[in-house]
């Protein structure tokens, strides 16, 4: 509808194809802010918000968890993050948590 925004998350652990799909997404007309840009690994650029990486990385620290963490209690440690916080930086379009 005009005039409506939505928000598309892609999510996943590294390595597992996040980027291409948001590429994807870019490529369709959604827009991808502040993409990170290439380095050796990836010399076309990462299609990543890097406020999105930040933010990412500060609630797994705050958890206490690694990015590929399989023990299913991370689970439980993921409660120490506030949902609501999280929600309510993410609807302000920019996540400083």
């Amino acid at each position: 509808m005009p005039g409506e925004r939505r928000i598309v998350l892609v999510v996943g652990p590294g390595r597992s194809g996040t980027s291409t799909m948001a590429g994807a997404l870019a490529q369709c007309g959604y827009e991808v802010p502040r993409a990170i840009e290439g380095d050796a690994t990836n010399p076309l650029g990462f299609f990543e918000p890097q406020w999105v990486v930040d933010l990412h990385t500060r609630l797994l620290r705050r958890a206490g968890v690694r990015t590929l963490d399989g023990d299913p209690a991370v689970l439980e440690a993921l409660q120490v993050v506030d949902a609501d916080a999280v929600r309510a930086r993410l609807q302000i379009g920019r996540a400083h948590v």
